[in-house]
């Protein structure tokens, strides 16, 4: 197993584990990490085989086809981060009687990978989820379901992907795998305290990371009380503030592995950042995706989407917008700083966010303005 700064937490040892010897266990920052039973653990080694920090699986070789697409559902569209593309495959993936799993809130909104075969169970899979899911033994469940024959489409961060991939030592013609452009997996320490902290508000009924209703560009994160709504723009969000200013990250993410162009997933997705730059045609502000096929199943899946909007592009007009797409976030001179802070619980997360995600006033000034003009010119467009 692979030391504290490498490892990704993505469960492929505890998974494969036949003496059920290993478990994952979160360290001070809140992160998950492998924990052995010495009294149990075999030494088969099979750990350190399937770890995609240890042996990363091979990538597929073409270089991947880019596309703009838009789910034309305009509700589904809406509560998507993005263009709604995963709620798009993962439909067809159960019309043909298969099984969808991803990562959704739990009952106290810590986030799980889980596994749905029905259409309705997919609304709990939508939407980004800013902090790192437990896979637990979703790897296993996968497996299983593809040996009975099931399609299977598994969705991930690129990591846990990789760990699949890497715990399944076989390619599995139904299964469809899909990652996306990752920023960085914020501590789970940090959005417990979070959510204890607006809990304090009301009981939570659902959280919003990317809610639309102001534009996708402009999106908020809204947390829905019974009887009312609490919506902050993501700029001014202490929790999104921390979480984009890298201080909070897993230290595995300031080194990732898996940023990069080919990968061994069928389709990554992403935010289309700057459409409006590269094909103003496509954007209203409600959400465009940035989509990769790696393979002859990400491409067989794109060429049959239905009901979508579906351009293919230069990779270059959207990769250059999403820097993460290869580039792993830098790390911050005072995260060791933040996570003491962190712990030592004496500063609330407003507290947290002055302190380490503090904007310089010229900053500020220069956004205020932008956001300014982006409305005028808006609404000058509605007026034509």
């Amino acid at each position: 197993m692979k030391s504290d700064l490498n490892c990704t937490g993505c469960h492929a040892c505890s998974n494969i584990c036949p003496s059920q010897a290993i478990t994952l266990q979160p360290n001070s920052e809140g992160f998950l990490h492998p924990a052995k039973n010495a009294a149990l653990c075999s030494e088969c080694g099979l750990c350190e085989i399937v770890c995609p920090v240890t042996t990363p699986p091979p990538d597929n070789a073409d270089t991947p086809t880019a596309f703009a697409i838009i789910n034309n559902n305009e509700e589904i569209r809406l509560s998507s981060s993005s263009g709604g593309v995963f709620s798009v495959v993962a439909k067809k993936v159960i019309g043909d009687g298969g099984l969808v799993i991803g990562a959704k809130f739990d009952s106290d909104f810590s986030v799980i990978h889980a596994e749905t075969d029905t259409l309705a169970g997919l609304a709990d899979f939508r939407g980004s989820k800013y902090v790192q899911s437990t896979i637990g033994d979703s790897y296993k469940k996968c497996k299983n379901a593809l040996e009975s024959g099931k399609p299977v489409l598994f969705s991930g961060t690129p990591c846990q992907v990789a760990g699949l991939k890497n715990f399944l030592q076989y390619d599995y013609r139904n299964l469809v795998t899909i990652d996306f452009i990752c920023h960085g997996v914020p501590s789970p320490l940090l959005w417990k305290r979070y959510v204890a902290g607006k809990s304090k508000n009301g009981q939570i009924t659902k959280i919003n990371f990317r809610d639309k209703s102001d534009g996708w560009k402009n999106y908020s994160v809204a947390i829905n009380y019974a009887g009312k709504i609490e919506k902050q723009n993501f700029q001014n969000n202490e929790y999104m503030k921390l979480f984009l200013k890298d201080v909070c990250l897993r230290p595995s993410c300031y080194d990732c592995k898996f940023k990069k162009i080919n990968r061994c997933s069928d389709i990554t997705l992403a935010d289309f950042w700057g459409i409006q730059h590269e094909f103003a045609e496509l954007d209203d502000d409600k959400g465009t995706s940035f989509v990769l096929s790696h393979s002859v199943t990400g491409r067989k899946i794109i060429s049959e989407l239905a009901d979508c909007t579906v351009r293919e592009i230069p990779l270059e007009s959207a990769a250059k917008y999403n820097p993460a797409l290869t580039k792993s976030a830098r790390l911050p001179k005072n995260r060791n700083d933040f996570f003491a802070d962190l712990i030592a619980g004496k500063k609330n997360i407003k507290q947290l966010a002055k302190k380490y995600a503090a904007v310089p006033i010229l900053l500020r000034v220069k956004k205020s303005l932008k956001r300014s003009l982006a409305k005028i010119l808006k609404i000058a467009r509605r007026k034509k």
